[in-house]
């Protein structure tokens, strides 16, 4: 039987949900909760890990409900189709089904409710 793709053996990986210049995204479930996140994989050295970890734990320390919160985060395993990668450095992020905003402002301008 073959493992579940997964993240620390903590976050096993639902879907894969695109890239950027230096990052893989995946909807991931929390095996202890059941609870649905999003996690950043990242592909940058660990200056900037540790930068941008900073950054997003600022903002997160906000507590404001338009900014998307950091969950956890770490340097650990990933598994992917049987093939493990180790020292690979993970945030995990609130899970949000309706898209960045990107996508959601194609769809035409905020109405007053959205802005407010």
């Amino acid at each position: 039987m073959q493992n579940q793709d997964n993240i620390d053996n903590i976050y096993n990986i639902i879907t894969y949900l695109g890239k950027d210049n230096s990052s893989n995204f995946y909807r991931v479930r929390n095996i202890n909760n059941n609870t649905e996140y999003m996690a950043k994989v990242s592909n940058r050295g660990e200056d900037d890990f540790q930068k941008e970890l900073q950054m997003t734990t600022n903002a997160s320390n906000l507590n404001n409900p338009n900014i998307i919160h950091l969950n956890n985060h770490g340097i650990g395993t990933i598994t992917r189709g049987g093939i493990a990668r180790n020292n690979m450095k993970y945030l995990i992020f609130d899970y949000y089904s309706k898209g960045d905003l990107f996508n959601y402002n194609q769809t035409g301008r905020f109405s007053e409710r959205h802005v407010n």
